[in-house]
């Protein structure tokens, strides 16, 4: 009896020499504790709910912290997006721990380089399957993003907030960990697109979250029950979960924590105030200006420099890191592995 497509056959947790309190991490600069029992045994350890399988057992990690900000990162693409966004962590002084959940495809040098800079990597297993409801024809960009979900196994943290690789922090968010000012089991970023005011509607770049292992099978269960397509992905899915389970108790942050940058067009708008931008992809722009040191257009918005500016100064200080490690960030871009073509394969189909 063979594992399901995309199952991993043994669960390996990584952690840095750093996280465990060692010594000196190992050349590859995690190390690995294999899951204790062999693949027949860890076929029982999952749980299927109208043909969509998932982990049925929470993700422990020995001194795992209680709160922590989490990115996820699938791909070395999302390599210098991680880099600005765990600069601006940085340069605003948090005391809260970043942690990076990757994705198993994820190269051993990538996860060198975020050791390097004192992030906490631990790796996901893979998803076992993909529920209908998530999977293509829903835009590819979507799929990867199943993974986000995993975040609720992660029961030692009381609480975390996951923040997306494409955003910048301009001021401290730790207050995001304070139950008095946050006492809720999950707020969101509003989605508000442009000077559209919808505060009622999830961006996932931004999220608050409570990790319990029963909310984890509740979500996999509600989109395994779904009748119609999540045509938006996880973020979808968590405005459609946490509407049906906690209604009006859902609440949302606010543009002062999650704001898209072409948002300092509309009028009455402070850029000053906002504590987390986000750099969408609509427009690459901004973006190109940040990365490629590019000139701006005459045609933009002189309320985006300065982002283009913080974003470029971020990037060249990240960028040290990788010279301490003799690395081309266009090396770790265009990597595609045979391992990393064969995981992607495997999870557009469920066993």
């Amino acid at each position: 009896r063979s594992p399901p497509l995309g199952f991993p056959s043994r669960l390996e947790a990584i952690e840095t020499g750093r996280f465990l309190g060692g010594p000196p991490p190992s050349p590859s600069g995690f190390r690995t504790l294999p899951f204790e029992n062999d693949a027949e045994s860890y076929l029982s350890h999952y749980v299927e709910h109208k043909g969509h399988f998932f982990h049925a057992d929470p993700l422990v990690y020995t001194g795992f912290p209680a709160h922590a900000f989490c990115y996820l990162f699938t791909h070395e693409s999302l390599l210098k997006n991680l880099l600005v966004s765990e600069m601006s962590f940085q340069s605003v002084g948090t005391t809260i721990p970043r942690v990076v959940l990757v994705t198993p495809n994820v190269l051993d040098i990538t996860r060198l380089v975020m050791t390097t800079m004192n992030l906490t990597v631990v790796e996901l297993p893979s998803v076992i399957s993909i529920p209908k409801s998530f999977a293509e024809p829903v835009d590819p960009k979507w799929i990867n993003a199943i993974y986000k979900f995993e975040a609720y196994r992660l029961t030692q943290a009381s609480r975390l907030v996951s923040i997306d690789l494409d955003t910048i922090v301009l001021h401290n968010v730790d207050d995001l960990f304070n139950t008095s000012k946050f006492p809720g089991l999950y707020y969101y970023g509003p989605d508000n697109w442009e000077c559209l005011n919808q505060e009622w509607k999830v961006n996932s770049a931004v999220q608050v979250l409570t990790p319990s292992l029963e909310t984890y099978r509740d979500i996999n269960r509600f989109m395994a029950d779904a009748t119609r397509r999540f045509g938006q992905g996880d973020q979808e899915v968590s405005q459609r979960y946490w509407r049906s389970r906690i209604g009006p108790a859902m609440r949302s942050l606010g543009e002062r924590y999650h704001t898209f940058w072409r948002r300092c067009l509309c009028p009455g708008q402070s850029p000053r105030r906002w504590n987390i931008v986000h750099l969408t992809p609509r427009d690459d722009r901004l973006v190109r200006a940040m990365f490629f040191n590019a000139t701006l257009p005459s045609d933009f918005p002189p309320c985006a420099a300065p982002f283009a500016v913080i974003g470029r100064r971020l990037f060249e200080r990240a960028t040290r890191i990788l010279e301490q490690h003799n690395l081309s960030l266009d090396y770790l871009q265009n990597h595609t592995s045979l391992q990393d073509a064969a995981y992607l394969t495997a999870q557009k189909s469920p066993p």
